[in-house]
């Protein structure tokens, strides 16, 4: 039973990491900084430089996977917005794509502000963790409560 548990984790992380791309990608510019950014990330979720690698390379279109707890969806969320700073601007078509996973999350669009705000003050990997993670539960909508 290990090894499917494993696997799904696995699975999960790449998920991640694939919408990381895909954002890093919706400009049809992949740059030094967010490569950069990408394999940070990459390397946060213990995967090897060649995987890492592998899924900058992988051109299939990511089935998202949304985590179960508050935690997990505001750290993707937060890696998202990492991702579209990373090149020091911020593309409309970024944001919309942000705001449209922080939907599919369960929370206001709005979130993308303080997230933009936090991930501008604290580098990654971020501190004041926890009390940020408190304050994005005001961001929730009625249906995620």
């Amino acid at each position: 039973m290990k090894g499917f548990f494993e696997y799904q984790y696995l699975s999960f992380k790449q998920s991640h990491l694939s919408n990381l791309i895909a954002l890093a990608n919706i400009d049809d510019k992949l740059e030094d900084a967010e490569i950069d950014f990408f394999f940070k990330v990459g390397r946060k979720y213990g995967l090897k430089d060649k995987q890492i690698a592998s899924l900058i390379n992988d051109q299939q279109k990511p089935t998202p996977q949304i985590p179960d707890s508050h935690e997990g969806k505001v750290s993707q969320l937060l890696d998202l917005v990492g991702m579209m700073l990373a090149d020091g601007r911020i593309e409309t078509v970024e944001m919309e794509f942000c705001k449209e996973i922080a939907a599919q999350f369960g929370f206001q669009p709005d979130i993308i502000s303080p997230l933009i705000e936090y991930g501008e003050k604290y580098p990654y990997p971020q501190d004041d963790w926890e009390n940020f993670l408190q304050r994005c539960l005001e961001f929730q909508t009625e249906s995620n409560s």
